[in-house]
């Protein structure tokens, strides 16, 4: 699991591993991060979309085998998403 280093977030107590990275997604951070995993699930905010390119290029070059966009699941025509 990946959280910004600004994020006051508490995460609850799990066997996953939390990795720290800087607010700026560097992209040798993201690829170490990305290393050995299989799969990248996304949960970035809309307001953020345009991070994941940086996001997605990490992923492919730490050989990530399926990335899931944060916007996957996400209605962009309904009224309400847009509003987000």
């Amino acid at each position: 699991m990946i959280q910004r280093a600004s994020s006051k977030s508490k995460l609850p107590q799990t066997r996953a591993k939390v990795i720290s990275v800087p607010d700026t997604y560097p992209v040798e951070d993201l690829i170490a991060a990305f290393r050995g995993q299989d799969v990248v699930l996304n949960a970035i905010t809309s307001l953020s979309v345009s991070e994941q390119h940086r996001i997605i290029d990490a992923a492919v070059s730490a050989g990530v085998k399926r990335y899931v966009p944060s916007e996957f699941g996400l209605n962009n025509l309904n009224p309400a998403a847009q509003a987000l």
